[in-house]
């Protein structure tokens, strides 16, 4: 969960708005409630992860391969010539 700890903050609230939308629709009872936070808490946790495997990390290695060697001084010299 801790690589995943972005995509959990960034998706969390629109998983949870989802599934409150169920939620409203069971019967009032307390080990209902308990049932369905620990059922959410699963659902949102394995999102995060997915979104973090299938978007996050190829995104950030085909960054790093795109900015691979230039440095700073690079950038700003090529940033100078467009």
């Amino acid at each position: 969960v801790g690589d995943a700890s972005y995509s959990l903050y960034l998706t969390h609230p629109f998983a949870v708005q989802a599934l409150q939308k169920f939620y409203v629709r069971l019967p009032a009872s307390p080990i209902l409630a308990l049932i369905f936070v620990a059922i959410a808490l699963v659902l949102v946790v394995a999102l995060a992860v997915a979104i973090n495997r299938t978007l996050e990390i190829p995104g950030t290695k085909a960054m790093r391969s795109l900015f691979r060697g230039l440095t700073t001084s690079r950038v700003r010299e090529q940033i100078g010539r467009a």
